[in-house]
């Protein structure tokens, strides 16, 4: 009977008509997962969805996410776990710790172990619902404005989101306001919670929403509707944006680089938009402006020689030939010789023996093979170069950037380098009907073990 009634409500067309137009724009998902936190907003999407489902026959099932930030916590998951059994909802909570890093505030840290906990629920089949809505989206804008943010971050949350996993998140209430959601709770007698922490000033979305948004609204009656609208604008116009990125990223990348000579040919905006493209590409956060524009002075405007060595989070921007690089830090390996059998495991690498047409002879019975890295001044003649050169000279004229040099493995017959893998092999010991030695990457279950 309850399911009845909510479907004839206003806020429940509205969400069935968002959920059957995302679904048919998105045909390969098949489940819905509610993001439960047991507060109203989530509270409300579950009957809504529910009795979406019901009318659609979907799959449908509920997270809550125990972040551990409050002594009511444990309540909280069993409110939601009871909500859940009483409408017959599959439920299931996960814990997370959140440890408050220096320059990130709790806040941030507890949305990325949430997102985590949503990836590990979910598949490339399933739509994730959040309960996010217009004031939600009013206090995020204007929290961004304060952190000098542009067009992407003031066009707020977007409706969905591709998760790296493949699924799909959508907030379907986010045109909804707060007001109607508090009608829907008090018209069908909805149980929530209250989480103690949205009373607490000392964070910044709280003291928006308790004291700056109220007196403003005061003031402008219509703040709500202007500044959504501001940020739906901004939002279309960051999508027509995107579109052109994407053209000028793709005339300028070459094998996961950036090609700098084709970035200088463009304008300093679009110059600044395509680093930040490429930026994205490592799926890493957005620099400072003064950071990007550091990159790109140094990019675009140094001689063709120029190094660059800039630090992001968990990345470093480099520079080689022309070209920018996105470099994940990489274990630097010893160059003291280590004995060969017929591999040798080098973390997501496997260095292993093949045969071949041409390639290097076996060893003799009073040699050893060994692999050495990061010896650059060893000289070596290699089969189709003029005479004896160093190792470095050779990874240089084989175009291997500076930083990857150090992990190239070179092949020693006791004390006489044989083989610089990826490279070449030795004049003197090149036969036919030999071996070579290769870098292979390892397969997904071995790097899983």
């Amino acid at each position: 009977m309850m399911t009845l009634l909510i479907s004839s409500h206003p806020l429940y067309k509205s969400v069935e008509s968002k959920l059957a137009c995302f679904l048919s724009q998105h045909p390969s998902k098949t489940k819905l997962l509610v993001a439960l936190s047991g507060g109203a907003d989530s509270m409300v999407l579950l009957h809504l969805c529910q009795a979406f489902c019901q009318s659609h026959l979907l799959e449908m099932k509920a997270l809550y996410v125990h972040h551990g930030l409050s002594i009511n916590a444990d309540a909280w998951q069993a409110h939601a776990q009871h909500s859940c059994s009483s409408l017959n909802i599959p439920f299931y909570a996960e814990a997370v710790h959140v440890v408050e890093k220096a320059r990130h505030s709790i806040e941030e840290q507890a949305r990325i172990a949430r997102y985590a906990a949503f990836e590990k629920h979910s598949d490339e089949t399933t739509i994730i619902l959040l309960g996010h809505h217009a004031n939600d989206q009013l206090e995020t804008v204007l929290l961004r404005l304060q952190r000098g943010a542009g067009s992407l971050g003031l066009a707020g949350m977007a409706e969905s989101r591709l998760l790296g996993n493949g699924a799909l998140c959508f907030r379907p209430l986010l045109e909804s306001t707060r007001k109607e959601i508090d009608a829907f709770v008090e018209t069908f007698q909805i149980q929530h919670i209250e989480d103690e922490s949205n009373s607490d000033d000392k964070y910044a979305r709280n003291f928006l929403r308790n004291n700056v948004i109220p007196l403003w609204e005061r003031l402008q009656p219509g703040l709500l509707r202007t500044i959504t609208r501001s940020a739906a604008l901004l939002r279309d116009q960051q999508n027509l944006l995107d579109e052109y990125t994407e053209l000028d990223l793709r005339a300028a990348l070459d094998n996961g680089t950036l090609c700098l000579n084709t970035v200088r040919g463009m304008s300093v905006s679009r110059q600044r938009n395509v680093l930040r493209a490429f930026i994205r590409l490592g799926q890493l956060p957005m620099p400072s402006f003064a950071i990007l524009e550091q990159i790109r002075l140094q990019a675009v405007s140094s001689k063709d020689d120029a190094q660059i060595d800039i630090q992001l989070k968990g990345m470093c921007v480099k520079r080689y030939r022309d070209k920018l690089y996105l470099v994940k830090p990489s274990k630097q390996y010893s160059n003291q010789p280590v004995e060969l059998g017929l591999q040798i495991d080098l973390g997501a690498m496997i260095l292993e023996q093949v045969h071949t047409t041409k390639g290097l002879r076996l060893p003799h019975e009073d040699e050893t093979i060994s692999v050495r890295f990061n010896c650059p001044l060893v000289r070596i003649h290699l089969s189709h170069k003029p005479g004896s050169n160093t190792i470095k000279h050779w990874l240089k004229d084989a175009k291997i950037p500076s930083w990857e040099r150090g992990n190239i493995p070179v092949i020693f017959y006791n004390d006489t380098p044989v083989q610089i893998v990826g490279v070449g092999i030795a004049h003197s010991h090149l036969v036919d009907n030999g071996i070579r030695w290769q870098l292979s990457p390892k397969s997904h279950e071995a790097l899983a073990k």
